[in-house]
């Protein structure tokens, strides 16, 4: 990927700050140490980025690193509204030296102004290497970048890297698909289920956050989405787990997904992924007519050990199914071009 940045610097402004084009893939890098000029701090661009809460962050070794005067360091870095695309997603960078207490959030908005209220990724990070954080930003016109440090114990540092912009497929969302705010919007029964960042060595496959029955693996229960409103051919979600599959509707015993119907009768089921490795799996909505409601449910029925399950980002993708009355006038359309064709 070419690392020139060249971001423009807009005129317009909300909450007091510039907006910056995503016309250029990546938004900054970090690669030039850009001193102390003003706006500039640390090294850091001052016309993208401000710091809060203390002076923690510069530039180091082509990255932004929270280690000013040392690990004991605090603060956090912002960066200002970011524009993207209509199918849009941005990706960040992580690293830290194992130490909890550092967190990166992806906030999106339209207008209004963007808050936490807003947030579409949330990672708490502390582990040993580096991963990439990538968030889905679909159905927002921007976005803010935000990382902070909040471990003082004089051994913990937080960096990133690489805040880009890229395009993906088409798809429809809905809110919390990928619980950056924790439950909100779901409904869950039983006590297997918890939203969380990381376990077991496995990290969220888009934003920050996922939700995983692995915390006590003997315990069980449901979770289920809020109303989905079908406008594509698949109900598409990114699952792990292991054992636990099961065969039929009624088993118990076992872990699978449910596609139900407005009415929450199970209409479709798929096995768990016994894989232990982030793959996606797909319902097929094609049967169903756009406009109608349908729910996404995890069940962990599997109340021994090593049964655990884990899911995220759910999203219908595909093609659009047209609405009843696109349908009633392609066949208007069709009837008037069979009269042509016998006339």
């Amino acid at each position: 990927m070419n690392k020139l940045n060249r971001s423009i610097v807009l005129a317009s402004a909300v909450l007091g700050l510039s907006f910056v084009s995503a016309q250029a893939a990546v938004f900054d890098n970090f690669d030039t140490n850009l001193g102390n000029t003003s706006p500039n701090f640390n090294g850091i661009d001052g016309t993208k980025w401000s710091q809060t809460g203390g002076t923690a962050w510069q530039q180091s070794g082509s990255r932004a690193q929270s280690d000013v005067g040392g690990d004991a360091g605090l603060g956090t870095l912002q960066s200002v509204p970011i524009a993207v695309g209509a199918d849009d997603r941005i990706s960040v960078d992580v690293q830290s030296n194992v130490h909890p207490g550092q967190t990166v959030e992806v906030w999106g908005a339209n207008s209004g102004g963007i808050t936490s209220a807003n947030a579409i990724g949330y990672l708490s990070y502390g582990t040993a290497g580096a991963r990439t954080m990538t968030t889905d930003a679909r159905g927002y016109s921007h976005v803010v970048v935000k990382a902070t440090d909040t471990v003082n114990d004089g051994y913990g540092w937080f960096a990133i890297d690489n805040v880009v912009t890229s395009s993906a497929a088409a798809r429809t969302n809905f809110t919390n698909n990928s619980f950056e705010n924790a439950f909100s919007g779901w409904t869950t029964t039983g006590t297997a289920w918890n939203v969380k960042s990381e376990i077991g060595g496995y990290y969220a496959p888009e934003g920050g956050s996922f939700a995983t029955s692995q915390v006590t693996e003997s315990l069980t229960g449901t979770l289920t989405s809020p109303a989905i409103t079908v406008s594509r051919q698949f109900l598409t979600f990114t699952a792990n787990g292991w054992g636990g599959s099961g065969t039929s509707f009624t088993e118990t015993g076992n872990n699978y997904y449910l596609l139900l119907d407005s009415s929450m009768t199970p209409i479709a089921r798929l096995n768990n992924n016994s894989a232990a490795t982030w793959t996606d799996l797909s319902f097929d909505l094609q049967a169903l007519a756009a406009g109608s409601t349908v729910y996404l449910q995890a069940v962990d029925g599997r109340d021994g050990s090593y049964g655990w399950m884990a899911f995220d980002y759910a999203r219908q993708t595909g093609t659009a199914i047209p609405e009843p009355a696109s349908l009633g006038l392609l066949g208007l359309s069709s009837l008037a071009l069979l009269r042509r064709r016998r006339a």
